[in-house]
């Protein structure tokens, strides 16, 4: 039934499918420390522009 077929294509496919879950991986892991970078950004702006708020209120 496989007769034609390398042995070496079974090991050469799964490094390949190796490779590219590890870049699929790395790169999900950059997509989400920019997110969670850019999130926490967001929320300091927000605690500082409530901070200057009620500093402004109290004033």
């Amino acid at each position: 039934m496989f007769e034609g077929i390398p042995k070496e294509l079974p090991q050469i496919f799964h490094l390949t499918q190796d490779f590219f879950m590890t870049y699929i991986c790395s790169m999900r892991t950059i997509s989400f420390k920019i997110v969670v970078l850019y999130r926490e950004k967001i929320e300091m702006k927000i605690f500082h522009f409530f901070v200057l708020f009620h500093q402004a209120r109290r004033a």
